[in-house]
C-alpha cells in the first residue's frame, strides 16, 4: 500500500500536469500476490484500514505519521471464509466481505470496531465482491458477483444484499 502525497510542488505551472509524490509505504509480505486488494480510510482516527487477501486478513494501520505507517492489527478472516475481497468504513464501524469455502457457498460481510473487534456477522450469499456503506449510514450494501462452479452444474445469481445498521453494528438484519 503507498501513502501519496498532493502538494503545492506537484502541480507543474502552466503544464496541467499533477504529480503525486509518494510519502510511506505498507509492505503485507506477499508480492504479486494480493497482498493488498482493497483499501478504506478512516479520516478521523487516521487509520488505513487494508484487505490482504493473500493472507485472508485485515490489516488496520495508523497513518497518523504517514511517512512510517504503524501495524495496528492483523485480523485474521479465517474463521468466515476463505477469500477477503472488500472493505468499507463509515464513523466507528468497519465492514469486511469474505467469500464462503468456495465461490459458490455462502459468504459473510464481517463487522468490526475501529481497533479490530468483532461486533457480529452475517451471511449474505455467494461470492461477496464489495460493501459498501450508504451516505446516511443507515444501510450497507453487499454486492454479490455470484458465480458458477467449473462444471457450470450450480451458478449462483449475483445479487444485492441491503443491510440495515439503523440498530447498530451489533444488531443487523437484512432489509
Amino acid at each position: 500500500v503507498g501513502i501519496w502525497a498532493l502538494s503545492q510542488n506537484s502541480i507543474l505551472a502552466g503544464t496541467g500536469e499533477v504529480r503525486l509524490v509518494p510519502l510511506g509505504t505498507y509492505e503485507t509480505r506477499s508480492f504479486n500476490q494480493s497482498g493488498s486488494e482493497g483499501v478504506a480510510y478512516d479520516a478521523v482516527r487516521q487509520r488505513v484500514f487494508v484487505v490482504n487477501a493473500e493472507a485472508n486478513s485485515l490489516d488496520i494501520l495508523d497513518i497518523t505519521q504517514p511517512v512510517t505507517p504503524r501495524t495496528v492489527a492483523e485480523v485474521s478472516l479465517d474463521d468466515y471464509g476463505r477469500g477477503v475481497n472488500a472493505v468499507a468504513v463509515n464513523g466507528e464501524t468497519v465492514a469486511v466481505v469474505v467469500e464462503g469455502s468456495s465461490k459458490q457457498a455462502l459468504g459473510q460481510v464481517v463487522f468490526f470496531d475501529l481497533d479490530g473487534n468483532e461486533l457480529s456477522s452475517l451471511f449474505v450469499g455467494s461470492l461477496p465482491e464489495h460493501v459498501v456503506f450508504t451516505p446516511d449510514g443507515r444501510f450497507v450494501l453487499v454486492a454479490k458477483e455470484g458465480e458458477p462452479n467449473d462444471a457450470y452444474t450450480l451458478d449462483q445469481e449475483g445479487s444485492i444484499t441491503i443491510i440495515n445498521m439503523q440498530a447498530g453494528a451489533e444488531e443487523v438484519s437484512i432489509n
